[in-house]
């Protein structure tokens, strides 16, 4: 019965033991850096969060108005809202083009939760 113990934690260490000095990728995080890991992965989360929350009120405020630039492809409001969301120059385009092919979804009237969450889907996976 207490060589379970030390066997588990044998093939643990093995196995963590291994991965952290290996060279090639591996799923298995360094044992070392995964206190830091933790602590990036809590500040990214928050950051992507308040980011989202801002999106979602600008789009929540100015939905028609981004509905109707968002039909044509262009206007101050839809540059303005992806300068919030931090969607890239090189794919803002491509951001433009999805919700022009898809204004009759996204751009229902009047406005719901539903249409506004779709219309802010839509920024953050560009961003």
């Amino acid at each position: 019965m207490r060589m379970i113990p030390t066997v588990l934690a044998f093939g643990f260490l093995s196995v963590y033991g291994l991965s952290a000095c290996s060279n090639e990728a591996s799923h298995l995080p360094s044992p070392i850096s995964l206190p830091g890991a933790i602590v990036g992965s809590v500040f990214e989360n928050a950051t992507y969060g308040a980011r989202r929350k801002k999106v979602k009120a600008y789009v929540s405020a100015h939905y028609q108005v981004l509905g109707n630039e968002a039909r044509v492809g262009q206007g101050a409001h839809l540059d303005e809202v992806m300068g919030i969301t931090g969607i890239p120059a090189e794919k803002r385009p491509q951001a433009r083009k999805e919700l022009m092919d898809t204004t009759q979804r996204y751009f229902s009237l009047p406005a719901t939760d539903d249409s506004i969450e779709k219309v802010v889907v839509v920024l953050m996976v560009h961003s």
